[in-house]
């Protein structure tokens, strides 16, 4: 399970983080960069270490010395000169239960949230943190490294990021409360209302897990099956998905979500990589540019093609003319997945 804290920054961030750890969650590791013109204070964010309230606000993060660290990660982000980047493999661990995470994110960063939960469902929440004004001021104020300055900044990008969430509600799961601790939402309510939104959301992982959980993509060094397709037929995908597992086959699958640049080449490198490529046809996967790419690639690299074809549709004939040859199988033929079995070579299998 996934949870995303959206509008938690500095001390409350902190503070949520210290929460879940205490539950059980891992906390998700970001990489930071700071631009020189940056809004807020260059030399807190690159040595926060002298200061106690920095060096704790900042206990998710790994500072880097430049830019292209940030741009090798699979997902980043920017806000006021702030570069922030992690990787997917810690988002594949929270959504398949390896383990339970959490992820506290930026303003500038709800598209990328909004594909997370379009790609994973129910296996992210995503919640929205309400601290009033005041509240905000107070905790940014008590620092004695936070200058006026860098104050304006963090209540300004409080506001906006309250809102976003206005303007967006219905891309939240959920909302929590913290209003200081002199008003009745101090933190041990505001630890209660987490607990009680991570036992509903568990039921609701318990009973997705009942129906269809999909393992990892393989990452080992043995022989395995690349599956392209589109994510719109994610339902029968993943149930063959999850029938090739149970049967010992190792597969790659691109999991959901795309990372611009740095996801193509993820995805380029797995095609050259792998043993077999594993197509599923359909009027979706036709018309997808991603899985035209993947196509074309696979076949320069001329890679063991195998196709389910999983309502009848035709690839486009640039590619039907190279693909006359290749082993077809109807999704809704008879002894289907027996068929697909034996298209499959054997070194793709874990030895038993």
């Amino acid at each position: 399970m996934l949870f995303i804290l959206y509008g938690a920054t500095l001390e409350m961030g902190y503070q949520v983080r210290k929460i879940f750890e205490g539950i059980g969650f891992n906390i998700i590791q970001k990489y930071n960069y700071v631009d020189d013109n940056a809004k807020v204070n260059k030399s807190l964010y690159e040595s926060p270490e002298p200061n106690k309230d920095f060096s704790r606000w900042y206990n998710d993060k790994i500072y880097v010395n430049s830019i292209e660290e940030i741009e090798k990660c699979d997902f980043r982000y920017s806000l006021d000169g702030v570069h922030v980047g992690f990787n997917k493999q810690q988002i594949f661990n929270a959504v398949h239960g390896v383990n339970d995470a959490l992820l506290t994110i930026g303003a500038s960063s709800l598209d990328f949230i909004l594909q997370l939960h379009k790609a994973y469902g129910n296996y992210i929440t995503v919640l929205f943190i309400f601290s009033d004004t005041e509240t905000v001021m107070h905790y940014y104020s008590i620092s004695e490294s936070m200058t006026e300055s860098e104050l304006k900044v963090r209540c300004s990008a409080n506001k906006k990021m309250q809102q976003i969430y206005l303007d967006n509600m219905a891309s939240f799961d959920d909302t929590v409360i913290y209003t200081g601790e002199n008003s009745p939402f101090d933190m041990q309510a505001l630890k209660a209302q987490f607990e009680n939104i991570i036992d509903k959301r568990k039921k609701i992982e318990n009973e997705l897990n009942n129906k269809t959980y999909v393992e990892l993509p393989y990452k080992g060094r043995e022989h395995y099956l690349f599956v392209s397709y589109s994510h719109k037929n994610k339902e029968p995908v993943y149930n063959e998905l999850l029938f090739l597992q149970r049967n010992s086959f190792r597969v790659w699958y691109d999991d959901g979500i795309r990372g611009g640049d740095n996801w193509r080449r993820i995805i380029s490198d797995k095609i050259e990589g792998c043993s077999q490529f594993l197509l599923f046809v359909s009027k979706e996967s036709c018309e997808s540019p991603d899985v035209q790419a993947e196509i074309n690639l696979a076949l320069d690299l001329r890679k063991n093609i195998v196709i389910v074809n999983l309502d009848g549709s035709k690839l486009p004939n640039e590619y039907r003319m190279y693909l006359m040859n290749v082993n077809e199988i109807s999704y809704n033929s008879s002894g289907y997945q027996k068929k697909l079995c034996n298209s499959l070579i054997g070194d793709l299998a874990v030895k038993q």
